[in-house]
């Protein structure tokens, strides 16, 4: 991932999220949401377990790529990723 690493939680959502994620037209970022734990003040129906993109879609071509993938530490080596890649991926 070109931008980063972030030193706070601020840096982030100014640099990734605000500056690169929501000024793109061509590039769409979806929570992750575990709904096997427990709610969290993100979502009712379980924890936030990071962010994935889908990004450089095109119309004319009929194809998309999927961007970044974010997994917060305590999610990572386990079934969040494989399962929200397989969902992008349907």
């Amino acid at each position: 991932m070109s931008p980063g690493p972030f030193e706070t939680e601020e840096e982030f959502i100014q640099k990734f999220i605000e500056e690169m994620s929501n000024s793109k037209t061509d590039m769409l970022t979806y929570a992750v949401i575990d709904k096997t734990q427990p709610s969290c003040n993100e979502d009712e129906s379980g924890a936030l377990a990071g962010m994935i993109s889908y990004m450089s879609g095109s119309t004319v071509n009929l194809c998309t790529e999927i961007g970044f993938v974010i997994i917060l530490p305590h999610f990572q080596r386990t079934h969040v990723t494989s399962h929200a890649v397989g969902l992008m991926l349907q």
